[in-house]
């Protein structure tokens, strides 16, 4: 299966959602020797370098596109945009209900237990000594994420209280 430098792949039941330059991908593996794409779609930015997915929604950050994209996938052949954030992310990950994303100087955190009111609940300041950190990856384990950053290596959060996150 050939899709133009893929950038981020996310599994789930039977489909992986994969973001590529330009796009958005739906894949159906329920048959891993027959990989099929079920829907790919534009995107604004040619690089959608963040992509999370709960339930069936599809978060997508761009790297040189100042949106968060968030598409319906219930119907995997016809999915819907059904939001768009004005702002700069660059990584994005889900955590139960809530998505945390990451961009440049600031990691944010909504609650998206409603995806068609996603409610910002808090926001860390990703800088030091007045140095803006380019937050571009995010892991979670347990009760920390980690953030990737271009500038100054990787970074714990402790989100035990994830509306109130401890750099």
């Amino acid at each position: 299966l050939f899709l133009p430098w893929p950038m981020r792949v996310v599994p789930t039941d039977t489909f992986s959602y994969v973001s590529y330059f330009g796009g958005l991908a739906i894949v159906d593996y329920s048959d891993p020797t027959n990989l099929t794409v079920r829907n790919s779609t534009g995107v604004p930015g040619e690089f959608p370098v963040g992509l999370a997915v709960r339930n069936r929604t599809v978060y997508l950050t761009m790297e040189d596109d100042p949106r968060l994209l968030i598409f319906d996938v219930s119907d995997p052949d016809n999915p819907s945009t059904k939001e768009l954030f004005t702002h700069t992310f660059l990584s994005a990950i889900v955590i139960d209900s809530f998505l945390v994303a990451g961009s440049f100087g600031s990691v944010e955190v909504y609650n998206i237990a409603d995806p068609n009111n996603p409610a910002e609940i808090a926001s860390l300041q990703s800088s030091s000594a007045g140095v803006n950190y380019y937050v571009h990856s995010i892991a979670v384990d347990d009760s920390s994420i980690y953030l990737g950053t271009i500038d100054e290596g990787v970074f714990a959060v402790d989100i035990s209280n994830i509306a109130m996150p401890v750099l």
